[in-house]
């Protein structure tokens, strides 16, 4: 694969020979550590990983007058806002670069639900947040239930024929207006992810050479769908969120072009020699810009039902409020939910005496332990200030998914000024909280009460971890510290 040339308005790429190499032990560059917090406890293994310095501007970027065309494609954005992770990202990434000066467009699809991928907005152009939105309509000849049944064989592991791979994505969420939209636009570069999306995998067929893939990539059997290894193969970049998910990209698909096709059962499309090797590939850690906000522990307590409304000092309500645990997001196995409250439950049998709560927010079902279940509370959903109130009054914010690219909720939890209690089978998720020293993690039910044990009898300790944890942030995840990096990966 040929180089693709830079982008009008930014200068050339530094050569390969001088980029930072693709490794589980370097951290990206452009992010800073932890900063040290008076107080803070020391905890087994607490040791963040090396820190950078930031990255320099890069030398000889135009000022933008010439303002390149970017195009971010995502399977959905929300009416009052993205309400996915990925879409999230997606638009956060794209009101960025728009800030900065290019000319963006924000192409997405008239679907809501992303289990059916019904035509449910109308079609149509309009701007949120300064960003040009286009909603395209889902191809209406897709075959639901038979990629259905072929998510689900994927999923449990199964490999599929060709012919079955190319019918699931046939069936996934595409949209032909869309693509035939973007093939006129002369876009100078495409956005697109996550990866096992049809549009995202649609758009790096289509579009290689101007693809920047942001993969949202999990440890998961539709990253090993050949379809897959081809789309890695082909497109021109990549913007991960952590340098896990980059080590793992890298250990699927970055082996060397021969032997990672080798493994996948594909034919090289063209001389081994006369394409860049992967390694080779511009890539970063881009991550996903919070801005800082103003949060209360007592409206908090408030909305949880823990206080009621009345005009006692915020120290007295704070005081005489029962502390709850909080989980925002899908409730399902593949979040770690239902082990969350299995967890939970067995500390309160521990703990006869405890009046610890847990709150949720978010969709889905929860199974409520026998004599538990007035202690469970569902607010279903809330607003973003709402749940930022729910996060400065919350024991700990916990979060036991396995298959994340990154923890938005983690970032916002520590902008609240509170610590994260996570599963540390969630590789991305540890090394996250470990990075910003923002929490604990436990392996096993036993760990779990031992954490909240230590934040419950600690509050100090609990509170100099959040303080950590928001300071990791703002260093790191500050619109002019993404901003950067994403506009260093555009240019290459």
């Amino acid at each position: 694969m040929s180089a693709a040339a830079p982008l009008p308005g930014f200068a050339p790429a530094t050569p390969a020979a001088g980029r930072v190499a693709m490794s589980a032990d370097v951290p990206p560059p452009g992010f800073a550590p932890a900063a040290p917090v008076a107080g803070r406890v020391a905890m087994s293994a607490d040791v963040p990983p090396p820190g950078f310095a930031p990255a320099a501007p890069a030398a000889g970027r135009a000022d933008l007058r010439e303002r390149p065309l970017l195009a971010v494609i995502s399977p959905r954005l929300a009416e009052g806002g993205a309400v996915g992770g990925a879409e999230t990202l997606l638009f956060n990434l794209a009101t960025l670069a728009a800030a900065a000066g290019l000319r963006v467009e924000f192409l997405t699809t008239c679907a809501k639900n992303h289990f059916t991928w019904a035509n449910e907005l109308p079609p149509g152009e309009f701007v949120r947040d300064g960003v040009k939105v286009i909603r395209f309509p889902v191809n209406q000849d897709r075959d639901a239930d038979l990629f259905n049944s072929l998510q689900m064989r994927i999923g449990q592991g199964e490999t599929l024929s060709d012919a079955e791979e190319e019918a699931w994505l046939r069936n996934s969420v595409n949209s032909d207006a869309l693509m035939d939209y973007a093939a006129g636009a002369g876009f100078d570069r495409i956005l697109t992810g996550p990866y096992l999306f049809g549009l995202a995998l649609t758009a790096s067929a289509r579009f290689p050479d101007k693809t920047v893939l942001v993969p949202c990539l999990h440890d998961e059997p539709f990253a090993r769908v050949r379809l897959v290894a081809r789309m890695f193969h082909s497109v021109h970049a990549f913007c991960f969120n952590t340098a896990q998910e980059q080590a793992l990209a890298e250990r699927l698909f970055f082996k060397g072009t021969e032997a990672a096709l080798s493994d996948t059962g594909l034919a090289p499309a063209a001389p081994a020699t006369s394409r860049a090797s992967l390694r080779e590939r511009p890539h970063s850690v881009i991550g996903f810009s919070l801005p800082d906000f103003a949060s209360s522990a007592e409206r908090g307590h408030a909305l949880a039902g823990m206080v009621p409304a009345s005009s006692r000092p915020v120290g007295a309500v704070l005081q005489t409020a029962p502390p709850y645990l909080l989980y925002c997001g899908r409730r399902e196995p593949l979040k770690g939910t239902p082990l969350l409250v299995d967890y939970w439950a067995a500390f309160r049998a521990l703990h006869p005496e405890s009046n610890l709560k847990f709150v949720f927010t978010g969709f889905g079902d929860i199974e409520r332990p026998e004599g538990l279940e007035s202690e469970i509370i569902d607010l279903g959903f809330v607003g973003e200030q709402e749940k930022h109130d729910l996060m400065a009054g919350a024991l700990a914010f916990c979060h036991a998914s396995v298959n994340e690219s990154l923890g938005i909720v983690l970032l916002e939890t520590w902008l609240a000024r509170r610590p994260c209690l996570v599963f540390a089978s969630g590789e991305v998720l540890t090394a996250q909280t470990r990075a910003a020293g923002g929490g604990l993690w436990f392996r096993t039910c036993a760990e779990f009460n031992a954490a909240v044990e230590f934040l419950l009898e600690s509050p100090a300790a609990a509170s100099a971890l959040g303080e950590s944890g928001r300071a990791w942030t703002l260093a790191n995840y500050s619109a002019p510290a993404v901003t950067e990096r994403l506009l260093n990966l555009l240019q290459r």
